[in-house]
């Protein structure tokens, strides 16, 4: 009688603050044959991901952060049984490995729990998706060789450039000691490369979007009931956060206003800066043109994007943001920032258009530009569905990881 065959390379994703980019990736690996676990501290926001990873039941498991210190031991107890009934002699060998770095104290057993979930159970990889996350699980990383993985961590923008700023050194040790690293943007691996990453390691993999489902002619065009009929339209999505750079596009809208403009600006998100931003706009005399929409699920940005003329991404920082590959999906031209990566995601001149961080006359004039010239927004917007097309969907997204996947383990 034959043997189960193994298959050939076992991934553990692991998602940290923001499953959504896991979840994305996930089901598209799936069908590439991989065999990959999901596992994720909370679920995910967008209703066709969390249909997507329903469908996949015992390839999901949901870990709990924060949990009593009796649930905890005993959910430790079992684990552990289990695992030593298995494999003796490599569990034995991970507990001292875990209580020669931090001795007989709590923080061996608070290790051990986390460490339990990824050994054991044959994984090659174990990718943690962001470098807040690799900076939780950094005693996984540290003792990978002890668990028999390899470890892959991610690094997707603020877990990055801000984090290297004031954490160097915990920065410096994960892509030192990790076995390879993701980036979003070449801005992101650049910074890496001054932090000390060697040139053989790290890779740049873009984010990936679904066109089919960000896509302009799916969507209804529901007439604007609000009197912004002839209004040009202006739409950002993302945490209203100082990284976003909001005050310096709400600058630019009201500069736009001043130059005649008549306009109308949605800006979609949550965030400790509502209040700030809500203050701006009726000192700058915008509270007419600017709807602040606080989160929305996707079906209700979809109609949002549906009615835009342009998109508008005034970052300070990121990495390589999801919403304007989304928009350049739909049709819309992008007016941004250089933030980071973010210059990576269009085509400047075609797809849309860079300025400088922090230069809201900069952003003004593009806007300006754009907003005299509807044959320029729907040259631009077709170039930018062409381009998502030919270099931003998940299923290219998913080849590219496959490939990287099994470049490390085979090292």
């Amino acid at each position: 009688m034959t043997g189960r065959t193994r298959p050939e390379l076992r991934v553990a994703s692991v998602g940290g603050a923001a499953p959504t980019f896991p979840a994305r990736k996930f089901e598209p690996l799936l069908k590439r044959g991989l065999d990959i676990t999901l596992f994720l501290y909370r679920q995910c926001t967008y209703p066709p991901e969390r249909a997507a990873l329903a469908r996949y039941p015992s390839r999901v498991k949901y870990l709990r952060k924060k949990t009593s210190i009796w649930r905890s031991t005993i959910e430790l107890g079992g684990g552990l049984l289990r695992k030593g009934l298995t494999s003796p002699g490599k569990t034995s060998k991970l507990i001292a490995a875990i209580f020669a770095r931090h001795g007989l104290s709590r923080k061996a057993g608070g290790c051990l729990r986390r460490l339990l979930p990824y050994f054991g159970e044959g994984f090659d990889i174990v990718h943690l998706e962001d470098g807040w996350l690799a900076q939780e699980l950094l005693d996984l990383i540290l003792l990978k060789k002890a668990l028999g993985v390899k470890v892959i961590v991610s690094f997707r923008g603020a877990d990055l450039f801000v984090n290297s700023l004031f954490n160097a050194d915990t920065c410096k040790t994960l892509l030192q000691v990790s076995d390879d690293v993701h980036f979003v943007s070449e801005a992101l691996m650049l910074r890496a490369r001054e932090l000390g990453l060697s040139e053989s390691r790290g890779r740049v993999i873009l984010p990936g979007v679904d066109p089919a489902v960000f896509d302009r002619g799916c969507i209804p065009y529901p007439p604007p009931k609000d009197g912004t009929g002839s209004a040009l339209r202006l739409l950002s999505v993302g945490r209203l956060d100082w990284g976003k750079g909001y005050e310096y596009g709400l600058k630019a809208a009201s500069i736009v206003a001043q130059r005649g403009v008549k306009l109308r600006y949605d800006i979609v998100g949550g965030g400790t800066l509502r209040d700030a931003l809500r203050y701006a706009v009726w000192q700058m005399g915008l509270e007419g043109a600017v709807q602040f929409h606080g989160d929305l699920p996707r079906d209700k940005i979809l109609p949002l994007l549906r009615q835009t003329d342009i998109y508008l991404q005034s970052s300070v920082r990121e990495g390589l943001p999801n919403t304007v590959l989304e928009a350049q999906s739909f049709k819309v031209p992008v007016v941004c920032t250089d933030a980071g990566g973010t210059a990576e995601a269009l085509e400047e001149g075609v797809t849309g258009f860079v300025v400088p961080t922090r230069d809201p006359q900069a952003l003004a004039d593009r806007i300006c530009e754009l907003a005299g010239d509807e044959d320029l927004r729907v040259r631009m917007g077709a170039q930018g569905r062409k381009r998502v097309l030919a270099g931003f969907t998940l299923e290219q997204q998913a080849a590219r990881f496959l490939e990287f996947y099994k470049e490390v383990a085979n090292r």
